[in-house]
């Protein structure tokens, strides 16, 4: 079984993207994942972006994945967190946009060193994956 689901889109100019979507039920989120290409097919996990989806943020997404919203941008001030002590990261960001032809998402986290981005097409069969899983993760957070 699969636990985390994945969309990778490498391409010839070595531009590429991939992100993960990883369902926690112990914290309850989603983590977003995110990595830039850094070869052929290979893409810098080391140098990925990732991002804590709350369940308010999932069901944010799910506006823009199944309408009627056209964009969301989610935006987290990590200086603000309690457990952001000692942790260079300043904040990160996610923009879900619809397109003519499926979706467009970044994400990006900036921190004392540098901004770190990815951004990807998602295509309209991959939102409806994404789709079932937020809905999926909401309805188990909740015991419905």
């Amino acid at each position: 079984m699969l636990s985390k689901f994945s969309i990778y889109k490498p391409n010839k100019a070595g531009r590429g993207s991939a992100v993960q979507f990883d369902f926690n039920p112990d914290k309850p989120c989603v983590f977003l994942e995110g990595a830039p290409q850094s070869g052929e097919k290979q893409f810098d996990w080391g140098q990925k972006v990732v991002v804590k989806l709350s369940i308010m943020e999932l069901a944010k997404l799910l506006t823009v994945l199944e309408g009627p919203a056209k964009t969301v941008k989610l935006f987290h001030d990590s200086t603000k967190s309690p457990t952001a002590e000692g942790s260079t990261l300043k904040n990160t960001v996610v923009e879900v946009t619809k397109g003519d032809f499926g979706f467009f998402l970044k994400a990006s986290a900036q921190s004392a060193t540098g901004v770190k981005s990815v951004a990807i097409g998602v295509g309209d069969e991959e939102a409806k994956a994404l789709s079932v899983l937020f809905r999926r993760a909401i309805a188990r957070v909740y015991g419905w």
